[in-house]
């Protein structure tokens, strides 16, 4: 009786060959480094979505103290796409007269087609 037991858990468990594996995971759901994907190909940001995603990135540079809060009020000033390497990405530019060194006073932020951010410096590569 334990063995028979034991064996409908370890069945219910794992399922049954490949057909389990597929009702566990559900069919075309994706567990990649991105996260839940559902069998799709994930969609690609807008520009307002990478626009707002730069804008919430210099916030924690702000709350971090990495970059002036002056920054928070500053409007990107450029928005455009630009290949490095083989790989596409946006490069949001923010413009701060407030800073005085003219090297900080250009803010460049790099979001990756799907929104994410990537990086940000003041040299723009």
């Amino acid at each position: 009786m334990k063995k028979a037991i034991a064996m409908t858990l370890i069945t219910t468990t794992l399922g049954a060959g490949w057909f389990g594996l597929a009702l566990h995971a559900g069919s075309g759901h994706d567990h990649g480094p991105s996260g839940h994907t559902h069998g799709t190909v994930k969609e690609q940001a807008s520009r307002n979505m990478v626009i707002t995603s730069a804008n919430q990135h210099i916030k924690q540079l702000v709350k971090a103290n990495k970059i002036d809060a002056s920054w928070e009020g500053c409007a990107p000033v450029k928005t455009e796409q630009k290949r490095f390497n083989a790989t596409l990405e946006w490069v949001v530019q923010y413009r701060n007269p407030q800073i005085k060194d003219p090297s900080k006073m250009t803010l460049f932020v790099f979001v990756d087609v799907y929104g994410k951010v990537n990086a940000a410096n003041h040299t723009g590569k």
